[in-house]
């Protein structure tokens, strides 16, 4: 979100000082190598030229030139320059110097600015005494509200006020809270698991510390590092990550551990590559290759191929990777150490970047930090109304967070509402199934997400080690494939009905048909209610496989093809009835099969393209009057080559090029073939024609 803001603002800030005639140089600082890579690569991927600052003295020769990027980097086309740079290259000598012959505005969008920003640091001075004139704009996703320890070193049960991120960038120009991010689908909840019982009973049987009593910190601290302890926390977190891959029934996830201290981590390390065949990556400061095996965590991509190679299932931690580091795999976190004020927020992010149709990210808690967080959380609600005063952007802020006692409450919720067909779930589903039969799709919609989310919450409670034993999860699942497949027929007859265009062309009919046949309770002593599907899958795959379904021959099968349904819906009450519909689908499916073979035969003359066959056709469609097949083929041959040879190497190429540069040759290629009084607009219309299936994407 950061690089697309400063992307984007660069647009809008080089337009603003271009019309007072001030040069703009736009720099984004960052304060790890690893947040430069990822900012470099972002800016790169959204078409900017990245500046190329190696060390000190390019970062100084760079300060005090007014040009923005050197012309052969170009390749002549302006392309928006972004300066990435480390925070540590700036110093006294990196100076920018005002130029007689032009005015140049640099602008410094700060990454992080919640860390190492302080007023009396050397990096703040560095920045500021950089350039007088500058623009800096913090970026930050925790600013810093408050300090939380007194002269000496002690936590403030209330902390007291020293400095915050507003004191040194003045008031916020824009905000966006985490409640607005998940609802706009760009971050997930968050739930927090606790340990099961028996792992906490046998630390304290190990510790000597009686049930009920709490374990004191000292002996805690002295179990963390011990051989006993880690062997028993390994393999509790390789089950219950193994047990997480069956519920969420995906194994390409992965999980982190943020360890007590780097001598836990690497035994840690030592204990998964000793005891199990998991791959995991070890990424202390001290460690060789991070940079790679963040990477190859992440999945690296293979730019030749395509291909994406992921090494590691998990990635043990003690300080690093718990800001900044995105992996949307990342969906379990196991903390093992108390995390305190904005950190704890930033690492509870690791596990919320939105991954295929997870809901969560998950958090298995070894300290309790539930208090923690909700100190934190409540400082910054009221901090944050505090300095901007916006009660209702911050509403419902506490949303990140779910607890599985409100997991409980949901079920509990959930159990009322289907009260009035849990009998029949739990004893008859036969009998649910005629229970929704009458229902409007609105309602057995409303029943299907009732189940869905009962699913969803005993999978949380499975994996937070309760005792799931009374939820009668089997019975559920199959009332839920009872809901669907009944939500399936009532949109399928909801499209049928429909006389206009459909809203889905892939709609398959198959189910409803023969749900006709059972309701009408038709004797099929002809044939089998197996042999009636295939009649119809033969038609439906047909159907699937005809790669142009805006051809008018196409719509009037399908047309037919409903019009026929709905005719034996009404009136199939007979043997005869059933085989004259059968035979009707069977013709249909010839006539669709046949108009396949054309359409494969004219991609043919195309070099197998789809696209140019259908542009072929909308062509011939559009200008029957006027061209015959072989002409159309000939303006599209000479239309193809004048793509190749002009549009070849532009990958996404805008509507006003591309009518631009084949005005000309598409003109001279219909007029060639002796159509010889088109129009500019006909000819437009014919380059459309390539825009809209072409160039679509």
């Amino acid at each position: 979100g950061k690089t697309a803001f400063a992307y984007f603002a660069t647009n809008v800030l080089r337009d603003y000082y271009q019309s007072k005639r001030i040069i703009t140089k736009f720099y984004f600082v960052v304060d790890r190598l690893d947040l430069l890579t990822q900012a470099s690569t972002e800016f790169s991927a959204r078409g900017m030229t990245i500046a190329s600052i190696n060390n000190k003295q390019d970062f100084i020769e760079n300060m005090q030139s007014p040009a923005v990027i050197p012309n052969d980097s170009q390749r002549g086309q302006y392309k928006e320059t972004m300066n990435v740079v480390n925070i540590q290259k700036f110093s006294d000598d990196s100076t920018a110097i005002p130029n007689i012959h032009v005015t140049v505005q640099r602008i410094y969008f700060l990454d992080e600015v919640h860390r190492g920003y302080k007023p009396k640091g050397t990096f703040l001075g560095n920045l500021l005494g950089a350039d007088k004139d500058g623009i800096f704009i913090g970026l930050t996703g925790t600013p810093v509200l408050e300090t939380v320890t007194d002269e000496n070193g002690k936590r403030y049960k209330r902390p007291k006020r020293e400095f915050k991120t507003t004191d040194l960038f003045r008031q916020y120009i824009h905000k966006y809270y985490y409640n607005k991010s998940i609802a706009d689908g760009y971050t997930l909840k968050i739930k927090k698991e606790a340990i099961d019982i028996k792992f906490r009973n046998d630390i304290r049987a190990m510790l000597g510390i009686p049930e009920g009593k709490s374990i004191p910190a000292e002996k805690w601290n002295e179990a963390l590092s011990s051989d006993p302890f880690v062997d028993q926390l390994c393999t509790y977190i390789k089950d219950d990550f193994q047990a997480f891959e069956e519920i969420q029934e995906d194994d390409s996830m992965g999980f982190m551990i943020v360890a007590t201290s780097s001598g836990q981590a690497k035994k840690i390390q030592d204990w998964f590559e000793q005891n199990t065949d998991i791959a995991t990556a070890l990424v202390l400061y001290d460690e060789d290759d991070n940079k790679d095996k963040q990477e190859y965590f992440r999945g690296k991509r293979d730019n030749a191929t395509g291909k994406t190679t992921i090494k590691y299932k998990g990635v043990i931690v003690f300080n690093m990777l718990l800001t900044g580091f995105d992996a949307p795999r990342l969906k379990r976190l196991y903390l093992l150490r108390t995390i305190r004020e904005h950190n704890l927020l930033q690492t509870l992010a690791r596990v919320n970047r939105p991954y295929k149709k997870m809901s969560y990210g998950y958090i298995v808690d070894f300290v309790d930090i539930t208090e923690e967080f909700e100190d934190t959380n409540r400082r910054y609600l009221e901090e944050l109304r505090s300095d901007i005063g916006d009660d209702e952007d911050a509403k419902d802020v506490d949303t990140i967070f779910i607890d599985i006692e409100i997991v409980r409450q949901d079920i509990r919720t959930l159990e009322n509402r289907l009260f009035a067909y849990m009998g029949n779930i739990e004893n008859n589903l036969e009998a649910f199934r005629r229970q929704i039969e009458p229902m409007s799709e609105k309602d057995v919609r409303e029943i299907d997400g009732w189940l869905d989310e009962y699913k969803e919450h005993y999978n949380e409670l499975k994996m937070s080690h309760a005792d799931v034993s009374d939820i009668p999860i089997e019975r559920i699942k199959k009332a839920a494939l009872e809901t669907s497949r009944r939500i399936q027929l009532l949109v399928a007859e909801n499209i049928l009905n429909n006389d206009g265009e459909d809203a889905e062309e892939s709609v398959d009919f198959t189910n409803l048909i023969v749900d006709f046949i059972r309701t009408g309770e038709i004797d099929l002593d002809f044939t089998s209610e197996q042999d009636v599907l295939d009649i119809i899958g033969e038609y439906v795959n047909a159907e699937s496989a005809n790669t142009d379904k805006e051809d008018p021959v196409f719509k009037d099968i399908r047309s037919r093809y409903k019009q026929a349904i709905r005719e034996f819906k009404d009136h199939a009450d007979s043997t005869d009835k059933v085989k004259k519909f059968l035979n009707t689908i069977k013709a249909l499916t010839k006539e669709m099969q046949i108009l396949n073979g054309r359409n494969t035969s004219l991609s043919n003359m195309y070099s197998g393209s789809e696209e140019y066959m259908r542009i072929h056709k909308r062509l011939a469609e559009n200008y029957s009057e006027n061209l015959d097949s072989i002409k159309t083929h000939n303006i599209m041959n000479k239309t193809i080559d004048a793509i190749n040879e002009l549009l070849g190497g532009m990958q996404r190429p805008s509507r006003g090029v591309v009518v631009r540069l084949l005005l000309r040759p598409v003109k001279d290629a219909i007029v060639e073939e002796g159509f010889k009084n088109v129009s500019r607009r006909q000819v437009e219309h014919i380059i459309d024609l390539f825009i809209d299936d072409k160039f679509s994407e």
